[in-house]
């Protein structure tokens, strides 16, 4: 169970850790959880290797859900 909880406060706070690391971590990161990304429509889209193409995929439907339902004003505000 304990184990279960710090899992879940670390990934809560995987953005601010990752947003501190070097550029090199950052990389390495990166080259482990993607298999490749490329351009599309003027957005980089990511292509996520197996176990992580699960939650890449899961988060790229709700992200997209949230931009057609915002309310935010300007297409600016909104998560992209």
């Amino acid at each position: 169970m304990d184990e279960g909880i710090a899992l879940m406060e670390l990934a809560n706070r995987a953005a601010d850790l990752f947003a501190e690391q070097p550029a090199s971590k950052k990389r390495r990161l990166l080259e482990f959880v993607l298999s490749n990304w490329f351009w599309a429509n003027g957005e980089l889209t990511p292509e996520f290797r197996q176990p992580f193409d699960i939650v890449g995929s899961k988060n790229s439907a709700e992200l997209e859900s949230l931009q057609k339902h915002s309310t935010c004003g300007s297409p600016e505000s909104r998560i992209s």
